[in-house]
């Protein structure tokens, strides 16, 4: 996604102040995008939210380093909103809703607000947190993905420029992933910066994921937002293909469960 990124901030100026700054920031304020600001409180926020618990032994400069990535990913998200806004792509209230319900939909009301409690959010702050993604995905949609398309055409033309590779000595597996980790990594860069911390967090977090491919949500687009491998999470959580020789020996367990699936 850091190509969105660049496109967008091209349009956007924006102020960031750090201890370093030479002009004094408003106070409360961390930064400003067309104007419009960032608070210290939002940041904070948003960091207890996703490092709701603080790992023992972590440095101050970790601590920094989160709160600046965190502080990124607040003024990306804030570029693509208000471009968002001046194409009138706002979501509205019942996608809103309906969105909240679908993630509400695998748990009990006493798991759903744990899970919120654990996040140091309310039902409120989740569904602005909706609101804007909804609205991102929106513009994203416009922007990038309505304007690329594939014909019949490109797909003959493509495998006839390269037969010899279609030509493979065994069969080979298309593989994906979502990685989810129980141990904190500063090197994770998803969508949402979403990271579990523990394994009751990590357990947590695939549950979710689980319910959401359950009820067809895109297997790539979740990959991008929760998966926890910086290698796949760009591509959608593409592992590319794999020689079935190659996965047996790695993982004959993983082997046997895809192809279980493969015969079902």
């Amino acid at each position: 996604m850091k190509p969105y990124f660049f496109y967008f901030l091209a349009a956007a100026a924006v102020a960031v102040f750090t201890a370093g700054c030479k002009h004094a920031p408003p106070a409360g304020v961390a930064a400003k995008v067309n104007g419009r600001a960032i608070t210290d409180a939002e940041v904070e926020k948003t960091y207890q939210s996703q490092y709701p618990q603080s790992v023992e032994g972590s440095s101050e400069d970790l601590i920094n380093y989160q709160r600046l990535d965190v502080l990124g990913s607040l003024i990306t998200n804030e570029i693509m909103l208000q471009r968002a806004e001046k194409l009138g792509l706002t979501a509205v209230d019942a996608d809103v809703e309906a969105q909240f319900n679908k993630m509400k939909a695998p748990y009990t009301k006493e798991e759903f607000d744990k899970q919120l409690a654990a996040q140091k959010l309310t039902a409120d702050d989740l569904k602005s947190q909706i609101r804007r993604q909804l609205t991102v995905d929106k513009l994203v949609n416009k922007d990038i993905t309505s304007k690329i398309a594939i014909s019949d055409a490109d797909v003959t033309n493509f495998y006839n420029a390269n037969k010899a590779s279609f030509n493979l000595p065994e069969p080979q597996i298309h593989m994906a992933q979502i990685l989810v980790t129980p141990a904190p990594d500063p090197e994770v860069r998803n969508l949402k910066n979403n990271k579990a911390q523990n394994d009751k967090e990590a357990f947590m977090k695939i549950k979710d994921i689980e319910g959401r491919l359950n009820k067809g949500e895109d297997f790539g687009m979740l990959a991008q937002n929760y998966s926890e491998d910086p290698k796949t999470t760009p591509s959608g959580g593409d592992m590319g293909f794999v020689p079935e020789s190659a996965l047996a020996k790695a993982s004959p367990e993983l082997r046997k469960m895809v192809g279980s699936a493969e015969r079902q």
